[in-house]
């Protein structure tokens, strides 16, 4: 007997985290087959009160994510299931890195000033700037709840596959240096975030 495919793997997995969920063929296959043109009259219509802060967005993805990564890791081992996690969620990082420089636009200290607002919103994050650093943007987050909240429903340990490490590939893409030695949900008392800005020795 053959033994099932990756994706067939990855299907079951998903069946056993939502038993009622349509065949995985049709979820997994992102953008197909998608009424767009309703979706963007929704999110044209979508007034900024009602729009959801970063956080939020990912409270609502975790109830999704941290299932699922537990299931693949059971179907395809701990190594296999966060390599496929991790390839598809830096994809996503350094996508939303190249929409930043889009058409050549630089990145500038309000430019990443506006991307740290993002992940703030809603006292999602406490920071304080670094003094003393030679880097164009230094940081140091000394509260996270994107770490309390995986803590809360036991999920501490994703933190660094689900959250952390897109920061990398993000900043891969916007052609910035991120250096960071500590971080909150790695049981750290600080994020450090050091960021070099393109030209600046």
């Amino acid at each position: 007997m053959r033994s099932p495919s990756t994706g067939g793997r990855i299907a079951s997995a998903f069946r056993g985290v939502f038993p009622g969920a349509p065949p995985a063929k049709s979820i997994f296959r992102f953008g197909e087959g998608q009424p767009t043109a309703r979706r963007a009259m929704r999110e044209d219509t979508m007034s900024e009160k009602t729009r959801l802060t970063q956080y939020e967005r990912f409270r609502a993805q975790s109830a999704v994510l941290v299932p699922l990564v537990r299931r693949l890791r059971e179907e395809l081992g701990r190594e296999r299931a966060d390599g496929i996690v991790a390839a598809v969620l830096d994809d996503i990082a350094r996508r939303q890195g190249q929409k930043v420089v889009a058409g050549g636009r630089p990145v500038t200290v309000e430019t990443m000033q506006h991307g740290l607002d993002a992940f703030a919103a809603g006292d999602a994050l406490t920071y304080e700037f670094a003094e003393g650093e030679e880097s164009r943007f230094a940081f140091d987050v000394t509260r996270c709840r994107y770490a309390e909240h995986l803590d809360e429903i036991g999920a501490r340990d994703l933190g660094p596959l689900l959250v952390c490490r897109s920061d990398f590939p993000a900043a891969e893409a916007m052609g910035v240096e991120l250096t960071r030695t500590e971080t909150i949900m790695t049981g750290g008392r600080r994020c450090n975030f050091r960021y070099r800005l393109k030209g600046q020795r």
